[in-house]
């Protein structure tokens, strides 16, 4: 089962260099079954880039796609317009939503494009549109099963889980914790998950000032986890003021309370597969922005704990635009500041240099007899 995130922040769209690493576009997750079936959550504006792509492979029979909304408000719903596949009259979607105060999918949806909030009427769509009510309940859908509860979240909201032979998915989002059945809800659907995908929008001390907002933070999200048996945990739906940097703080803090913690970035891919005991992620960062590359030849890094003065040798093997891994003989904690400083043998043109950079230390790992740790940059200068 693999699992690809489109869209993965809160609210509205923040399309921003300040936002680049983790994405501006909001909530859309596609899930391919094992049999290799789609399955679509939410329909934020990350639809429309996987509308895109969609269309540039629709067989001549067209494509048949399920889409499951947690709920009806902008940010998981606003790509609809713009989902290609639908204005394609070989391809078949089904929609699957709960009934909200007597409106169903259909009207919600449809109100979405009426005047004079859109310039053209959802008749235009020539796709064949299927519409469901689901509320609690199990559903057999192609090779998975798919489970629906009630979590917390103004005008109603529903989590999934997805069942597969070769794992679980778990998919909560605009949740607000505090309502004891509605939690008991999250821990059922999470129950010894692969993977869950967990709403994150607030720290603890921002969300004193937005209780009743409809969202968590990821300390809840971490005793979900651990109450549920979850392997994986990804945080979701971030706040449109947390940058880059302040996400990447958060995610340093939150790791060192449980590990196997993720920042849902667009265009990461999870695949589950029991089988083999592992969820494996390929990042968007990795593929867009922060691939390591290896160095022609290794160079000589000193580290060295901010406002101390000892200093640990060892070796600068590749970079990525984000950082480096390395290797080192004695712990470091997560979230430790560091000076780094790179001895730059002398080119052709140019004399050597020492390169100096402060860091963060974002993860750290055991590895046979030393310890690995991976550390995010920021520039300080160079000398000679």
């Amino acid at each position: 089962m693999q699992i690809t995130f489109w869209g993965v922040r809160g609210s509205t769209p923040t399309p921003h260099p300040r936002t680049l690493k983790y994405g501006g576009n909001t909530p859309c997750v596609e899930i391919q079954t094992p049999e290799g079936h789609r399955i679509i959550f939410d329909c934020g504006t990350g639809l429309t880039h996987l509308g895109k792509q969609l269309s540039t492979a629709t067989p001549p029979e067209g494509l048949r796609l399920m889409v499951f909304l947690t709920h009806f408000h902008w940010d998981h719903i606003q790509g609809l317009p713009f989902f290609a596949p639908l204005y394609d009259a070989r391809n078949q979607v089904y929609f699957h939503c709960f009934e909200n105060q007597g409106m169903t999918g259909k009207d919600a949806l449809g109100g979405l494009m009426l005047n004079p909030y859109f310039p053209v009427a959802m008749t235009v769509m020539k796709g064949q549109k299927n519409f469901y009510t689901i509320g609690e309940e199990t559903l057999q859908l192609f090779d998975v099963e798919i489970t629906s509860r009630h979590v917390n979240h103004p005008q109603g909201c529903l989590g999934f889980r997805v069942q597969a032979e070769t794992g679980v998915f778990v998919y909560v989002t605009d949740h607000e914790h505090g309502v004891p059945q509605l939690d008991q809800n999250v821990r059922l659907l999470a129950k010894d998950a692969d993977v869950l995908v967990y709403d994150a929008q607030y720290t603890p001390a921002e969300y004193r000032s937005h209780v009743g907002w409809g969202h968590s933070t990821w300390e809840e999200a971490i005793s979900v986890a651990r109450d549920a048996g979850v392997r994986d945990l990804v945080l979701f739906h971030h706040d449109p003021d947390h940058s880059d940097l302040f996400l990447d703080k958060m995610l340093i803090q939150a790791r060192a309370y449980f590990p196997q913690l993720h920042g849902a970035m667009e265009g990461t891919q999870v695949n589950i597969d029991r089988v083999r005991q592992v969820p494996t992620f390929k990042s968007g960062i990795e593929q867009r922005y922060c691939q390591r590359v290896p160095l022609p030849q290794p160079f000589a890094v000193r580290l060295r704990r901010v406002g101390q003065p000892e200093t640990e040798q060892t070796e600068l093997q590749d970079l990525s635009l984000d950082g480096s891994f390395f290797l080192v003989d004695h712990e470091w904690d997560i979230g430790t500041e560091l000076e780094v400083e790179v001895d730059v043998p002398a080119g052709p043109d140019r004399p050597a240099t020492v390169l100096r950079v402060r860091g963060t230390v974002a993860r750290s790992e055991k590895q046979q007899e030393k310890t690995g740790i991976g550390v995010t940059f920021r520039a300080r200068g160079t000398g000679g």
